[in-house]
């Protein structure tokens, strides 16, 4: 699909820089990952958030891109799944820390329900903020496919009502809600396609020939991704050292301040969406966000788990927190602190 207005030299000369600038953030978390280099906790944690931040714009922008070949509503989606790609990994290293250190559970829902509160407490109502502001539109309109979106998070909120009944997140729950995700994502890919509305590098990188669009795209999903891969873990440990080391609760950081991190890039995208008019394609994309995170985030616990301790299939992963998540959900989006005094833990039935 053919970009209607090529960017100028220096828009375009911008893009590469801000692209750059992207790919030059990953650099100091990716070089001391690898090399090991001795830092401090919060020094070391402030390096591997930068490159979190850094590499998930770059997904951002290629996530864009793909509107050119895919239908607008799957690439949408897409951009969902890629843009909060961060949170999945630094979620996913906290499970994975649980199975040597059982503190790392609470994290992992931590982690979990403050992203949960930063997007629909505050990046929802900031797209209608922005479009008060700039268009003086004093409501965003849902478009009439939204519906999918609404039917799906009326499913997913119902399920996790039942969490708490239930006392754990099992690999039946793990199923559930992968099979929920599944039948979203085959129903969006039978929609029409639509015109894509890119802005900055991916506009750039849109105008691109389609061999050339093609593989830059490919070359930031392989680099960022590589990236986050490389330093989510020993992020994930660098954040609760900090908190000790500064004398800050580190139950604080793991549930406001990492999930700011990994979900920079949707307020980006999102903010420029709700900026150009397009409050319902921003609102589309949150949704999407939000399904991601209630399906295959939730789903992702147990599974991780069990990779790590070699008990997949008889895992059952317990969690008392799924009360805080269901009331975050119930309530959407409360933004009052998660209890830290409800004990975690971590069943293997291995019988």
């Amino acid at each position: 699909m053919p970009i209607t207005a090529q960017p100028t030299l220096a828009a375009r000369s911008a893009s590469w820089l801000l692209v750059a600038l992207a790919a030059l953030a990953t650099v100091p978390g990716v070089a001391v990952a690898v090399l090991g280099t001795p830092l401090s906790d919060p020094i070391r944690a402030a390096i591997y958030g930068l490159a979190i931040v850094g590499a998930a714009f770059l997904l951002s922008w290629a996530a864009e891109v793909a509107q050119l070949d895919v239908s607008q509503g799957l690439a949408l989606a897409a951009l969902a799944l890629i843009a909060i790609l961060p949170e999945y990994v630094v979620d996913a290293s906290f499970a994975w820390l649980a199975a040597e250190d059982p503190v790392y559970a609470g994290y992992a829902v931590a982690n979990m329900t403050g992203a949960n509160r930063l997007l629909i407490g505050i990046a929802w109502p900031l797209v209608v903020l922005i479009a008060w502001l700039r268009h003086r539109h004093v409501a965003v309109q849902l478009q009439r496919q939204n519906r999918l979106e609404l039917v799906v998070l009326l499913a997913a909120t119902v399920y996790a009502c039942v969490l708490p009944f239930k006392g754990d997140i099992s690999l039946l729950d793990m199923a559930v809600l992968v099979t929920l995700f599944g039948l979203y994502v085959w129903r969006l890919a039978r929609l029409p396609a639509g015109e894509p509305h890119l802005v900055g590098p991916a506009r750039t990188i849109g105008a691109l020939s389609p061999r050339s669009r093609r593989l830059v795209t490919a070359a930031l999903v392989i680099g960022a991704a590589g990236a986050i891969l490389l330093v989510a873990k020993p992020f994930a440990k660098a954040l609760v050292g900090a908190g000790t080391a500064l004398g800050v609760d580190e139950f604080l950081l793991v549930q406001w301040l990492a999930p700011l991190a990994s979900e920079a890039p949707e307020f980006v995208v999102v903010s420029l969406f709700a900026w150009r008019g397009l409050g319902s394609a921003a609102l589309t994309a949150l949704m999407s966000s939000k399904i991601n995170q209630w399906t295959v985030l939730v789903a992702m616990l147990p599974a991780t788990r069990g990779l790590a301790t070699g008990v997949y299939f008889a895992l059952t992963v317990v969690i008392w927190h799924a009360v805080g998540v269901t009331s975050d959900r119930c309530s959407t989006g409360c933004v009052g602190p998660c209890p830290r005094a409800w004990p975690t833990r971590w069943n293997d039935d291995r019988g």
